[in-house]
């Protein structure tokens, strides 16, 4: 009985947040048309058009303006807002994998391109800058599997990374350059945890309790984090 419950419970949380996010998603399209019709109340957006700004500093106005509008929205139209937008942003590009650098939010959208990890980082700041809880937040590495059916063969899988958001992470959130929708890791089955980090800790999957130091294992996001204090502080 207590397990229909729940499982009824999450059906009704399931909907109710798909079409919170429906509306988000809406949001965004509305947004877009406005910016590029010029619809009368709206700021320029996205702040492309200014040929004059420098490259860095047109990504940082993109950001602000960005975790502005997030910012006015509620936690889950915000994670379906910030998901949808920097999807549409940024273009997907891989690295050369002698030149895997992990790129600052203002790179990536002062760029427009990225991989995986660089539209990820950009989420994971855009929802921080937003007024996200830090607790609710973790970035996330995982093997993507390929094809129809869950493979564990490592021909059938590649590393990934996604941003994800929700308290306490029982079912968070993912936010995917692959997919213009958050939905819940449940309903992900393509996706399987390897390790999450954020600013201070590094975790196993999705663990509650994070791994003891050193972190030297993710020394470009330790570099990532230097750039990143340095843009931000001018």
């Amino acid at each position: 009985m207590v397990l229909r419950e729940n499982a009824m419970h999450a059906c009704r949380t399931d909907s109710d947040e798909s079409g919170r996010q429906a509306g988000a998603v809406a949001h965004v399209r509305r947004r877009e048309a406005c910016a590029y019709l010029g619809c009368a109340g709206f700021a320029v957006w996205p702040i492309r058009g200014h040929a004059e700004a420098a490259p860095l500093q047109r990504g940082r106005q993109e950001f602000d303006a960005l975790a502005l509008e997030a910012a006015r929205l509620g936690v889950p139209e915000r994670i379906a807002f910030l998901n949808a937008w920097v999807n549409q942003l940024v273009d997907p590009r891989a690295d050369a994998p002698a030149h895997d650098d992990w790129a600052t939010p203002y790179e990536t959208l002062a760029r427009g391109t990225g991989d995986c990890e660089d539209s990820a980082i950009a989420k994971f700041f855009l929802l921080l800058a937003s007024g996200t809880p830090d607790a609710g937040v973790r970035l996330l590495y995982a093997w993507h599997r390929l094809g129809d059916r869950p493979s564990d063969r490592p021909a059938l899988r590649r590393a990934h990374m996604v941003a994800v958001a929700r308290w306490r992470f029982e079912d968070p959130w993912v936010l995917d350059s692959i997919n213009m929708l958050a939905v819940p890791l449940s309903r992900r089955d393509d996706i399987v945890p390897v390790f999450s980090f954020d600013e201070q800790h590094l975790w196993r999957r999705l663990d509650a309790q994070p791994l003891p130091p050193p972190r030297d294992r993710l020394r470009p996001w330790q570099a990532l984090l230097g750039r990143w204090r340095a843009q931000s502080a001018h």
